[in-house]
């Protein structure tokens, strides 16, 4: 596509990030992947498409399973139609999905069924024309009374293993690690539909696999909504928001507080020193938009479960139907009970409290503003709970 991709390769990738992070953004295009929820233990499909700008992010559990090949049935049907209008032979070009679909958009408005024209002519000389429609083709928007949209306010469950949104109509569970993806790489404006069950796979137990997900399709800056053929597209900037007043939330031996400053910085600390000293003391800072990318220092950190005792309470309580195998890093006292899955050896029970504190963070998203505020956060034997309560409070003190 003709509009800026943001990031295609490793090289200068920080550099290339933050050059656009002022940038409302949305994926190039749509991303299927299926998965196992850790606590339902049931297979579930999730489609997320592109949007415009000052969408918002969107969240929606439909009901039967989803069908991955409905792409491959609607090309079948544009190729089809293609056939009427050009000899089928060995030398006839290849053309992509969103081509066909905006050429017989076009061809419905009255313009010259030839395709060899419209792609040799039109399509160089206006390309906007072919733009808009492409662009459209791939980020309309359905009646977002259906969708649950992914904001504070519709957080209603005390949240222990996980975050769910929840209305009359919908509830997801464990969005956090999605989010934490989607604030990481700016991904501002998107759908998220699940098939075959209400749960977030949980992949690998990390970040990783989304943030994977989201560079192969590619990030777009999303251009303002296209009205008129004279049109100039702007990009639609984001809006910076903070505090201007430093607050703290205590709740037993945890606490979280926030500091102004001109950054966004967040800094964990964990003491498992008796229980779990293999996990001991961990302290670990990350300044979003200055160190190293979130893609390598913070989106491969697993979530963990500190003691054995800690499992079974949560699997009597009905969580962890699927097991920990392959995405949860389990502390046995001293020594880990899948040590070849551990990517930091030292700090990543703090990271992957960072990558959750960002998936909440991420619901103060708005209008696609994205939700990281500027300042320090500092959090102490951090709860997903706290986290949820912290953001509440967070959300009635911004100053844009």
């Amino acid at each position: 596509m003709k509009n800026d991709t943001i990031i295609k390769n490793n090289k200068n990738f920080n550099e290339v990030f933050l050059k656009n992070s002022k940038y409302q953004k949305t994926i190039n295009s749509p991303i299927k992947i299926k998965g196992i929820g850790v606590h339902n233990n049931n297979q579930v499909s999730i489609s997320i498409s592109p949007l415009y700008d000052k969408k918002g992010r969107y969240f929606r559990n439909n009901t039967g399973e989803f069908d991955f090949e409905i792409q491959n049935k609607k090309a079948k049907i544009f190729y089809k139609n293609l056939f009427h209008t050009i000899n089928k032979d060995y030398n006839t070009p290849l053309y992509s999905f969103h081509e066909l679909e905006s050429f017989f958009l076009i061809s419905n408005k009255g313009f010259k069924k030839d395709l060899n024209h419209y792609k040799n002519e039109i399509y160089k000389r206006n390309f906007n024309i072919f733009y808009n429609y492409d662009y459209d083709v791939k980020s309309r928007i359905p009646d977002t009374k259906q969708y649950i949209n992914a904001q504070i306010e519709n957080v209603l469950s005390k949240p222990i293993h996980y975050v769910s949104l929840e209305d009359k109509k919908n509830e997801i569970k464990g969005i956090e690690h999605l989010l934490s993806a989607f604030e990481a790489m700016s991904i501002d404006n998107v759908m998220v539909e699940l098939n075959g069950d209400n749960e977030v796979p949980i992949l690998d137990g990390s970040s990783m696999v989304w943030i994977n997900e989201i560079l192969n399709v590619g990030v777009n800056i999303n251009q303002k909504d296209f009205s008129g053929e004279n049109t100039i597209k702007k990009r639609r900037r984001k809006i910076k928001f903070f505090s201007d007043k430093s607050f703290s939330l205590y709740h037993n031996e945890s606490f979280i507080s926030y500091h102004p400053s001109k950054f966004s910085k967040i800094t964990v600390g964990l003491d498992y020193s008796d229980s779990a000293p293999l996990i001991g003391k961990q302290w670990y800072s990350y300044d979003i938009f200055n160190d190293n990318h979130y893609r390598w220092e913070i989106s491969p950190s697993r979530m963990y479960i500190p003691t054995i005792q800690d499992l079974y309470e949560s699997m009597d309580s009905g969580y962890y139907k699927a097991g920990v195998e392959d995405c949860v890093n389990l502390c046995m006292f001293d020594k880990w009970y899948n040590n070849d899955q551990i990517r930091f050896y030292d700090t990543e029970s703090a990271r992957h409290e960072i990558l959750d504190l960002i998936g909440c963070l991420g619901l103060l998203s708005n209008n696609g503003n994205g939700g990281i505020p500027l300042g320090h956060i500092i959090s102490y034997k951090p709860t997903l709970e706290l986290n949820i309560r912290f953001v509440k409070i967070l959300k009635e003190m911004i100053v844009i």
